[in-house]
């Protein structure tokens, strides 16, 4: 039963240890940055988003290469996590879009449209907490948790001091990029490819 539980706890450091790499964070910040820019120049918003496809191929890049020989779920597990996952994902971004369309039009009651108008940034920004927080559940990463709650704060005080949206939503971009960056620079200095130790020994 010790070696059991042992074995259960070293999982559970290489299993954290492999989300340590900052990538996450890295994508999120670049996507939120994009969206910033993007409101600043009025162009498709949508566009933004493009960052979130460099998530894999950085992963298989520069994590998979380190902890290759780490098997930490079973198939059943993992693929139960990635339909979680892009359900929170695919709903967030139906609601957003139904939102987006409907402040425009007749479809909602007026009182509801108008607020929605007027607090649009924190209502999108409250659906983005909620897919934070659904995958710091998914894949127990606690950090995502402070990403929720900043992410909501910064929104907030842009509004509450009347800072320009892409001012605040750059600055929340960085919130994620700085630290994501800090991560994966740590990531790369402790966690060398499988073998470069032993090539340089």
């Amino acid at each position: 039963m010790t070696t059991e539980n042992s074995l259960k706890q070293l999982r559970r450091k290489a299993y954290l240890a492999y989300h340590q790499d900052g990538i996450l964070d890295i994508v999120i910040g670049l996507a939120i940055i994009g969206f910033g820019l993007m409101m600043l120049s009025n162009s498709l918003v949508v566009f933004s988003w493009l960052p979130a496809l460099l998530y894999m191929p950085l992963k298989n890049a520069i994590t998979v290469p380190r902890f290759g020989f780490v098997q930490f779920d079973s198939e059943v597990r993992t693929k139960t996590q990635l339909a979680r996952g892009l359900a929170i994902g695919v709903l967030t971004i139906s609601v957003f879009v139904g939102l987006y369309f409907a402040v425009g039009r007749d479809s909602i009651p007026a009182v509801l449209r108008n607020w929605v108008g007027e607090n649009f940034m924190l209502v999108l920004g409250g659906f983005g907490a909620v897919m934070l927080i659904g995958t710091a559940r998914l894949v127990s990463l606690q950090r995502l948790y402070w990403y929720a709650g900043a992410m909501l704060g910064i929104i907030y005080l842009g509004i509450r001091l009347d800072i320009a949206e892409p001012v605040y939503t750059i600055t929340l971009g960085l919130l994620f990029l700085i630290p994501g960056v800090w991560m994966l620079i740590r990531f790369l200095q402790k966690y060398p490819r499988t073998g470069e130790g032993n090539a340089e020994g």
